[in-house]
């Protein structure tokens, strides 16, 4: 999808999505920025489209352990300040998303491969026999 980006300066330019996630990382734009996907009418803020703002009202915000370093990090936020360790979101936490450094998920990975390992000889061996 292509978006029509629109700079401070009034002039527009056509992004991909790519491009704009791009510009936005580099700080060539900010979140207040405005885009429209195009062929459409409604402008709004580049942070919108990339989901890094919302359209509600702000949540509240709490601080939340970083799993990294320990420091305190707002809930809020993508990642720590103090390391850069990535923050689950509260989407993700309601959601059990795995964690590959949650031993009790290694250990059902573990356990579900080597499920999976035994049926395919199981089934090998059946197709071999006379």
């Amino acid at each position: 999808m292509k978006y029509i980006l629109k700079k401070s300066d009034g002039t527009e330019t056509v992004l991909t999505h790519d491009q704009l996630v791009i510009s936005y990382n580099r700080r060539e734009i900010d979140s207040s920025s405005l885009a429209k996907a195009e062929g459409q009418n409604e402008w709004v803020k580049v942070g919108v489209l990339l989901g890094v703002e919302s359209t509600d009202t702000p949540r509240a915000t709490s601080l939340v352990k970083c799993p990294a370093c320990g420091k305190g990090v707002s809930s809020n936020a993508p990642a720590c300040p103090g390391c850069g360790e990535p923050m689950r979101s509260s989407v993700e936490q309601a959601s059990g998303a795995l964690n590959p450094k949650d031993p009790v998920h290694f250990i059902g990975l573990i356990i579900v491969s080597l499920m999976i390992l035994v049926t395919i000889i199981y089934i090998v061996k059946k197709l071999n026999a006379p």
